[in-house]
């Protein structure tokens, strides 16, 4: 998952509404993915080698990327890493 149930690495939550943002570490297991490929979660900011980027249509995860991921707190608990819903 993104974000383990419990996890507390939400950089910025809107107690209103339930959106989040979260840092995240991509994973071996999850490098080589379309940064689009991680829904309902939006990677919004990519940290690669010292470099922050905002990530474009088609680029994919390298592992050990830092990525910022939005979206509903409750739906980034359950993003699986492989993409099975």
């Amino acid at each position: 998952t993104i974000v383990e149930p419990g996890h507390r690495n939400a950089v910025w939550t809107d107690p209103v509404s339930g959106f989040a943002v979260v840092e995240h570490r991509i994973s071996s297991g999850q490098a080589g993915r379309p940064f689009g490929s991680f829904h309902p979660a939006r990677a919004i900011l990519v940290t690669r080698n010292g470099r922050a980027t905002v990530p474009e249509e088609g680029d994919l995860a390298q592992e050990d990327d830092i990525v910022c991921f939005s979206g509903f707190a409750a739906d980034l608990t359950t993003v699986d890493a492989e993409g099975a819903q």
